[in-house]
């Protein structure tokens, strides 16, 4: 099947999507300002002002990020667009990892840095070692999280385009339990469920799933 794209500059423009990455965007402000104080002067707050952030923290995090995956979503897996590979390599997954390369040997030459006070070459395979192991600053996790999902976006495209509505119905509600209600459960008894399906969450801190039935 051959897969194509073309650039139109006469698509509509969507300006709930504009609204959506402004809320998102302060969101994450949120979350990282509740965090630091948390961080750093939880010994300052009450129990309740902590139980406050720690809810708040949590619900903003709850959707914060999931909402820019799902705005990149809808627009990559829009029916009237067609994507092709090469391009989706060359435009999208090589200036993520431009960004990604540039930037974690910087992050990580500066906790190297930090810790030894000094820099020679040998510090500069270890900070790429870094890099493509994902042992970055935290923050970073996201760049790692869209190449992945960019990665895996014609197969996707190709089943979206195809697949009717209880189909894809059927594949969210399977996904939103495996990857949301079971780990919930998991981590609320105690007991890990024995069956797995080979997906991970947004999260960079959620572990892979693998079919084990």
């Amino acid at each position: 099947m051959n897969v194509t794209y073309e650039q139109q500059d006469t698509r509509e423009y969507i300006h709930y999507f504009s609204f959506l990455r402004v809320i998102s965007m302060l969101a994450v402000i949120v979350i990282h300002v509740i965090s630091n104080t948390i961080y750093f002067y939880s010994n300052y707050l009450t129990d309740f002002q902590l139980f406050l952030g720690n809810f708040l923290r949590s619900f903003f995090q709850s959707w914060a990020v999931p909402i820019f995956v799902m705005i990149s979503g809808a627009l990559f897996l829009d029916k009237s667009k067609n994507i092709s590979i090469s391009k989706l390599y060359k435009k999208n997954i090589l200036r993520l990892l431009l960004v990604l390369i540039v930037f974690g040997i910087v992050y990580a030459l500066m906790e190297l840095y930090f810790a030894t006070h000094t820099l020679n070459l040998k510090m500069f395979f270890i900070a790429l070692k870094k890099v493509y192991s994902n042992d970055v600053w935290d923050h970073m996790w996201f760049i790692y999280m869209l190449i992945g999902l960019y990665i895996v976006v014609p197969p996707v495209k190709i089943f979206i385009n195809y697949a009717n509505e209880k189909i894809i119905r059927y594949c969210l509600l399977v996904l939103f339990i495996f990857i949301c209600i079971v780990p919930f459960f998991d981590s609320f008894t105690g007991i890990k469920f024995g069956i797995y399906i080979p997906i991970s969450s947004v999260g960079k801190f959620q572990d892979s799933c693998r079919i084990k039935i």
